[in-house]
């Protein structure tokens, strides 16, 4: 059900709950550890809550965490980006309807699509179109695992859902 080739470019970023302080900060995926608490974001509602990092993969030279990959970046109008390949699931709405996201694979997502950017200050999730895509970059990738279908990767809602098949990946998303 699951193809390892799909994941996020390692230098994307994740909001982490400092336990200490109960703070916040931005990490590269490359820092998460097992076990950190991950904002996320539900694109139908729209609230924001922590979940917690079950697993990772793509974090050492044994599990292919030194190789490169190729990735699309998704770029808003904004200038927000999202780096990840292109077999990854992301939530997207075709055509400029901004209301109802889908969880589509990245390689399906085009220019005037809308992804779901969250502003952390504010609180605040707007949807903004795509402007540009980089269709072949090469990153170094990381992939986590959550017991949620979703994550703010860069402030954009992601999934961290790699590869399964479509029909599963939609039933996990309506449960």
């Amino acid at each position: 059900l699951i193809c390892m080739c799909c994941c996020f470019d390692a230098d994307s970023t994740v909001w982490r709950l400092k336990l200490d302080d109960r703070t916040m900060e931005e990490v590269a995926l490359r820092d998460l550890t097992i076990g950190d608490s991950v904002l996320s974001l539900n694109p139908v509602t729209r609230e924001t809550y922590w979940e917690e990092v079950m697993a990772k993969v793509h974090y050492s030279a044994f599990d292919g965490g030194r190789q490169f990959s190729s990735m699309r970046t998704l770029v808003l109008a904004s200038n927000a980006s999202i780096t990840l390949s292109h077999t990854h699931f992301i939530f997207a709405q075709a055509g400029g309807d901004e209301a109802a996201q889908e969880l589509v694979r990245a390689r399906d997502v085009q220019v005037g699509d809308w992804l779901l950017h969250h502003d952390v200050s504010t609180g605040e999730t707007a949807a903004e179109p795509v402007v540009s895509i980089e269709p072949d970059v090469r990153r170094q990738k990381r992939s986590f695992f959550l017991t949620s279908p979703y994550v703010l990767v860069n402030n954009i809602s992601a999934s961290p859902y790699m590869g399964a098949h479509p029909r599963i990946a939609a039933y996990q998303h309506a449960v």
